[in-house]
């Protein structure tokens, strides 16, 4: 083959010329003459309908890889050639075609036979302007392409190209298993893309693709459902659909990205063509390729992003949030959002330099209005006091519930500390009034703690600690009281803190036990029973009584471990009794309303009851009438079984309280005891006698036996004794007495009584 030399036109580096648009090899030799160059048109004819030719489409292959592949078929071989794209027609489309071969090539095309090495190289019909072409099949843009040269007649095939020849065979040898399996890809393509065109529809999250350097977008059908929209031709109006700082923002996330992560995700409020509010998810992904064009500033070559519309899941979440932050029965926060509430009403504070004011309001004797008037009338009141405080303070103002009976206020901007206190002596003046629910007339008393930031303390949770002691102490100083915390309440808190501590302790090493206080027949003075009485043998403060302990049991866990304590304590008594050989007559112990709850009551009576052989009539329960208002199914049950198995039951502080005669008529009361602010009374105050008296004849009169409580002197004994009481207990005959004292006491009693009687017969 011969070296080509440019003879007119520009120069390429490649040695080809341009002239007007064609490309030339220059003139070509021949016999030593020299042959003017032949112009190409690069289009000798057509391709099948429907199809672009290789090359015309920037976006199908590129502008210059098809020049590329026809320049090194020039280089290789020295030889004219070019891309031949065979398409459906009879005459083939030849691009980049180098030299004058491109009509040649197309007038002479012959498909080769790919099954044979042999017919890479054919002699051409039709025009005698070469000897023979050679071709080399190639996959380009998806289609069949041939690479393909021409070499003069006169030329002898060197050794090079029939080497090339025979490496072109090799290569293409299995042509047929290149083109299956390029269909074979293809048809997975498809139906990949099927497959995610159809999980885009079930999922409802569409995609998007934008080319930085061009600018060109493409959303995925289901990418636009989720906008909204028919159609998007670019970014810009791609954006135009958000909020214009939004807008600003994603586009420095589009066309820049952020080199410090690969991937971001936002979400953002758009306006659809109906012009209604929603909500997408996008999350992109950036291709960073500087192999591509890395010098353009380091930005990114491709995004690929999802669009998810999340307008649903968004309204869910925030329906979900309100019905977590909100109190169902009321409709005001809940204590779920306090310390944040708190917390952001004394950030703006401190910045501002006001005063933050948190109140916590508790309804006095809430339980007993639901025991006494019903859980709806107990809702109904909440409701109430709800309403009450959202209507006395501002929209800025925060009211929450607690619990059960505490509701809070946050008051944000508060003033003085002196105008917070002087809101809250208003709103307890309105609130605390006759309320009407449900048919019934409920008198409303409430409890209030205040606290004010900065004044009282500097933290936000310590702000709502502080209103809570100061609640504590109102609660504890009386109904209605309001309190605002001083630093003193946190040290009695603290050491109220200590004490349970202790109490539990103390508890742990069987310090807690009973002591048990006699009873006597007031006409015989003998020893017919006892009440057990819980009392802490303190290592350092000696014996306590429940009033010294009473912080204890106000604790629920406490309090049901100590009165398990004295349940065993009187089982175990009794049989201790037995024992020595002395007669107890029989030991009450009280049942508080948390045991009378437990569905396990009975069958823990039962078992002490043969751990220690105690008999049914040796152990009398006590309870209170604030019991039998409550009314649980739980309670009555337990106390009718107790008694159809033989045990009896006594009304304990009976006339004080929420007193009913209604109570004295249930078939398992069979003692009633008069509680001790009346007996004490008897002997100087007409109406207190009258009405021991009153209590002491209707019991007689209904089979009851009755117990004077609070005895403590000859006159009250006296006049007990001709009121017609028959059974008493108190400070003139015992306080409460240590197990073994209280076995010494039955002894020595019964020998007095004896020597009474045998005075008596003398």
């Amino acid at each position: 083959m011969r070296e080509t030399q440019a003879m007119r036109g520009t120069q390429t580096t490649d040695g080809t010329h341009t002239t007007g648009g064609t490309e030339t090899t220059g003139e070509a030799q021949t016999n030593g003459e020299t042959q003017p160059p032949r112009r190409t048109s690069g289009r000798a004819a057509g391709p099948a309908e429907g199809a672009e030719p290789f090359g015309a489409d920037g976006a199908s292959s590129g502008l210059t890889r098809p020049h590329r592949l026809a320049r090194l078929v020039a280089k290789v071989l020295g030889v004219s050639g070019g891309l031949v794209d065979p398409g459906g027609s009879e005459r083939p489309v030849v691009t980049a075609a180098l030299g004058h071969c491109a009509d040649r090539l197309a007038a002479a095309w012959r498909r080769p036979d790919v099954r044979s090495a042999a017919t890479l190289t054919a002699s051409g019909e039709g025009e005698a302007l070469f000897a023979r072409f050679f071709a080399l099949p190639i996959m380009l843009g998806g289609r069949e392409a041939w690479l393909a040269g021409i070499d003069a007649p006169d030329r002898a095939t060197p050794p090079e190209l029939a080497a090339l020849t025979e490496l072109i065979a090799e290569l293409s040898a299995d042509r047929a298993g290149q083109m299956e399996a390029a269909a074979l890809w293809l048809s997975h393509l498809e139906r990949d893309n099927r497959q995610m065109a159809r999980a885009e529809r079930v999922t409802g999250i569409g995609t998007l693709t934008y080319d930085v350097r061009s600018g060109a977008i493409d959303i995925s059908p289901s990418g636009l459902r989720v906008l909204g929209r028919e159609a998007v031709g670019s970014l810009e109006e791609f954006l135009g659909v958000f909020d214009p700082f939004d807008r600003h923002r994603l586009y420095r996330l589009f066309a820049y990205g952020d080199a410090r992560q690969a991937a971001f995700d936002v979400e953002r409020p758009f306006l659809d063509d109906a012009g209604k509010v929603r909500h997408v998810h996008i999350h992109g992904e950036h291709v960073w390729g500087e192999d591509r064009w890395g010098g353009d500033g380091g930005r990114p070559a491709t995004l690929f992003a999802t669009l998810h519309d999340v307008t649903v899941e968004r309204a869910r979440t925030i329906e979900m949030r309100e019905l977590a932050e909100c109190d169902q029965l009321t409709g005001v926060k809940n204590r779920n959002v306090l310390e944040t509430a708190a917390a952001a009403a004394v950030d703006a504070a401190a910045q501002s330099h006001t005063r933050v004011g948190l109140f916590i309001v508790d309804i006095d004797a809430f339980k007993e209005i639901n025991d006494i008037h019903g859980h709806p009338a107990g809702d109904e009141v909440l409701r109430f006091v709800a309403r009450g405080l959202t209507s006395l303070v501002r929209a800025s103002d925060v009211v929450l519930r607690l619990s059960g009976n505490e509701f809070a206020v946050i008051l944000h901007d508060a003033g003085s500390a002196e105008s917070v206190m002087a809101l809250v002596r208003r709103i307890h003046d309105i609130l605390c009034c006759h309320v009407r629910v449900a048919g019934q007339t409920v008198a409303l008393s409430l409890s209030i703690g205040v606290a004010v930031f900065p004044d009282d303390t500097s933290v936000p949770v310590d702000l709502y600690r502080a209103a809570d002691y100061a609640l504590t102490e109102a609660k504890s100083a009386a109904s209605g009281t309001i309190l605002r915390f001083d630093p003193a309440m946190r040290e009695r808190r603290a050491r109220h803190r200590m004490f349970i501590a202790e109490a539990r302790q103390g508890l742990a090493r069987g310090e807690f036990m009973p002591f048990f206080q006699p009873k006597l027949d007031l006409s015989s003075r003998r020893v017919v029973g006892f009440e057990a009485l819980c009392r802490w043998r303190h290592p350092e403060r000696g014996v306590l009584g429940p009033g010294d302990f009473l912080a204890a049991l106000e604790d629920p866990d406490l309090a049901g471990t100590l009165s398990d304590v004295s349940l065993a304590g009187a089982f175990a008594a009794v049989a201790a009794f037995h024992r020595r050989g002395i007669p107890v007559g029989h030991i009450a112990v009280n049942l508080n309303c948390a045991q009378l709850e437990r569905v396990d009551l009975l069958p823990q009576v039962q078992r002490l009851q043969r751990e220690y052989g105690v008999e049914r009539h040796e152990i009398v329960f006590e309870i209170l009438e604030n019991v039998l208002i409550r009314e649980k199914r739980t309670t009555y049950e337990n106390l009718t079984d107790l008694y159809a198995r033989g045990f009896h039951l006594s009304l304990d502080d009976f006339g004080t309280g929420f007193a009913s005669l209604s109570h004295i008529r249930e078939p398992f009361i069979r003692e009633v005891k008069i509680d001790r602010s009346f007996v004490a009374s008897t002997t100087h105050n007409r109406h207190d006698r009258e009405i021991v008296a009153s209590i002491v004849g209707m019991a007689h009169k209904m089979g009851l036996k009755v117990v004077a409580e609070g005895i403590e002197d000859e006159a009250t004994l006296k006049q007990l004794v001709e009121i017609g009481c028959t059974v008493g207990q108190g400070f003139i005959f015992a306080p409460a007495l240590p197990l073994h004292e209280a076995q010494e006491f039955v002894s020595r009693q019964n020998r007095i009584a004896a020597m009474l009687v045998g005075s008596d017969t003398a």
